[in-house]
């Protein structure tokens, strides 16, 4: 009997352990134990206030006139540059890992008022009517909750396309009966994204990193016809709306299968070539009132084999945003200029201030910044603009 009793023992008492540990234990230790990290880091890791970063950064972060009146009747006082301006970031730039990322349950977007009903009728969007993303809050993480929490909403290509692409457009009139643009009218309380009259889509923008430890750069086709936004602009790597396909594989319910779904489609990429993927902030596409998160993205495929797949689908007439890639070397030497708006060569392509996407700048400074941290990157782009 006590051999018995000893066997059953042997056996049973690591799986009541394992049970105990994986039921009642293991979460609330986690929990614990991400606090405890996260109270450290911002203990020692602190970062300067945004006044002072701004300020250090004002000869290079200048908005343009869209960012500027959003942000001047929001009174954000948030990183501005060129078309956008940081909603959040995350602490020191280090970036938001997927299990750092908490989705809410999706909910319904309020509907629009009579008035906008009326801008998606006069001005209909080409078919088709791709499902979309609006953002309908997010909550800051915290000591107490360490994970930045997303709620979306569902939402459609006909429905805010219009609207968007006509923000700044006197097509409304006021209660004066005078012509205003939508943002005029319904600017006010454009960050309360729940309850706000005015369509939001997500868009994640992505820097895609290469093994040489270089960044992926390309130039999106011009033709109008193939896409909607910044026809023939460069950036560093591409942009990937947020997309809803219920009942199919492509059904977006995170930042992260949109960025995976962006290096397949355009890159040519599997999940198992991609090492790692971080969120490193919000920001606003203030003129067509987009929620970018910005994804700094590490892949295992070299340029070569990139560049094989873009030539693939070009040959074999499949449709495709990008015209061009090169390689860019990821350092204050070379992103500088871009940042100071000077026309710049990078391997057989020169490319003028002008032609940058409208967030290119931004993903490329706080690529830096997440890099080589804050007081070095103003130190390296400040001492970079002496030297030039």
């Amino acid at each position: 009997m006590a051999f018995l009793v000893g066997v059953l023992t042997l056996v049973l008492l690591p799986i009541l352990t394992t049970m105990v540990w994986e039921f009642l234990i293991r979460e609330q230790v986690l929990a614990y134990s991400r606090r405890v990290r996260y109270r450290l880091i911002r203990r020692f890791g602190k970062e300067p206030p945004i006044g002072q970063l701004r300020s250090k950064l004002a000869a290079l972060c200048i908005g343009d006139s869209a960012t500027s009146r959003v942000m001047d009747r929001e009174g954000v006082s948030s990183l501005p540059l060129d078309a956008c301006f940081e909603i959040l970031h995350s602490h020191l730039y280090e970036g938001w890992r997927p299990h750092e990322i908490d989705y809410l349950p999706l909910t319904k977007a309020p509907p629009l008022k009579g008035e906008l009903v009326t801008v998606t009728e006069s001005y209909p969007a080409d078919p088709p009517n791709n499902g979309k993303y609006r953002l309908m809050s997010y909550v800051p993480d915290s000591s107490e909750r360490p994970t930045l929490r997303i709620q979306l909403a569902p939402t459609d290509y006909f429905s805010t396309y219009p609207i968007q692409r006509r923000l700044f457009e006197d097509i409304l009139v006021d209660e004066h009966g005078l012509p205003c643009s939508p943002f005029a009218r319904y600017g006010t309380g454009l960050l309360e994204f729940a309850e706000h009259p005015l369509p939001n889509i997500v868009c994640v923008h992505a820097v895609v990193v290469l093994p040489s430890g270089k960044l992926l750069l390309t130039q999106r086709v011009r033709s109008m016809n193939r896409i909607d936004w910044h026809a023939g602009k460069w950036s560093c790597s591409f942009e990937e709306q947020m997309t809803v396909k219920i009942g199919e594989p492509r059904n977006d319910k995170s930042f992260l299968d949109t960025a995976y779904a962006g290096c397949d489609e355009e890159l040519g990429l599997k999940p198992d070539q991609i090492a790692d993927v971080r969120i490193l902030s919000l920001v606003l596409e203030a003129a067509w009132n987009v929620v970018v998160p910005i994804a700094l993205i590490r892949v295992h495929a070299q340029f070569d084999d990139i560049q094989a797949f873009w030539v693939f689908k070009a040959r074999d007439g499949v449709s495709r945003e990008l015209r061009n890639l090169t390689e860019l070397d990821w350092s204050p030497d070379a992103l500088g200029p871009i940042l100071r708006r000077e026309e710049i060569r990078v391997g057989k392509y020169t490319i003028g201030p002008d032609e940058w996407h409208g967030i290119a700048r931004m993903r490329l400074l706080q690529s830096l910044l997440h890099r080589d941290g804050i007081e070095k990157t103003i130190a390296s782009v400040t001492h970079s603009r002496r030297r030039s």
